[in-house]
């Protein structure tokens, strides 16, 4: 059973580096051409490294380029096989753009069977693409996925900061700082925890996303309880917040839906647009 697929490892092994998720380490790019040199097809996941939990429904979403341009206007089949394997039936991939008009993105949801390492394929008029990943064990990932108790974490808020200065890198300040992740937990109401550091997202997906979450919170915030963490403690410097090495974070940006009873429902690694956000807040409070 392979182990968890690092950055270090998927880099050596991919053509070029092109950063979808930010972190402390750059991520890859996996791209096949077609037609010709300026109309590269080229295929960028959502999550970074490209590690996905076997057994369980994923969200696999990834950002298709035309030359160097993101486009959601293609008709687009998704197919997944393990490495070896032949493709198994195709199903068509939504664009999702509402927000997210600078950074639009294709998103299907798969289950890996077993751990191991996959292709994703798409179809286009003209055209096809590949791009490599794996499905690990769930034992192997740290990081809080669905089925599994978020951890009850302190965070910091205006009134504790921690020692982290400035406590919302968003400007102005997102109003998502008054309550930390344990007390948020203890509330047992839902919970959703955005991940992510607006003023220092390489990829400028985290600020964005975060106006994504403020932009449809309206008819969600009676009943859950949105709280904001960021990764650094400072603008500058390269210390990471104490929650984000508890909860084992290297990517940002990442959004958690955990139930009343603070068990992960759904996570979200990357772009996020307007009505995928909606529908995942919708089904939380379900």
């Amino acid at each position: 059973m392979p182990s968890p697929l690092s950055r270090r490892h998927f880099l050596a092994a991919s053509a070029g580096v092109v950063v979808t998720a930010c972190g402390k380490k750059s991520s890859p790019d996996v791209s096949v051409k077609r037609r010709s040199e300026s109309k590269a097809l080229n295929i960028i996941l959502g999550n970074q490294p490209p590690t996905y939990v076997a057994g369980i429904e994923e969200r696999v979403a990834f950002i298709v380029l035309e030359g160097k341009k993101p486009t959601s206007n293609l008709d687009i089949e998704v197919g997944f096989k393990a490495a070896g394997g032949e493709y198994g039936e195709g199903v068509k991939a939504v664009a999702h753009r509402d927000g997210m008009e600078q950074r639009p993105y294709y998103l299907v949801r798969q289950t890996f069977a077993t751990p191991g390492f996959y292709q994703l394929g798409i179809n286009v008029a003209g055209g096809s693409a590949e791009a490599a990943l794996q499905a690990v064990d769930p034992a192997s990932i740290p990081t809080p996925i669905p089925g599994r108790a978020m951890p009850a974490v302190k965070t910091p808020t205006v009134t504790n900061p921690m020692d982290v200065n400035p406590i919302c890198t968003r400007s102005p300040v997102c109003p998502w700082h008054e309550v930390g992740l344990d007390a948020a937990l203890a509330e047992k109401r839902p919970v959703a925890l955005y991940v992510g550091t607006p003023a220092r997202c390489v990829t400028k997906t985290c600020g964005p996303v975060l106006d994504v979450l403020l932009d449809v919170k309206g008819p969600f915030e009676s009943k859950v309880r949105f709280v904001h963490l960021e990764v650094y403690k400072s603008l500058t410097g390269e210390d990471t917040i104490a929650a984000i090495d508890e909860l084992k974070i290297d990517t940002d940006p990442w959004l958690f839906l955990v139930g009343a009873d603070g068990v992960v429902r759904d996570r979200y690694n990357g772009p996020i647009d307007r009505k995928e956000a909606t529908e995942g807040l919708t089904r939380l409070v379900s």
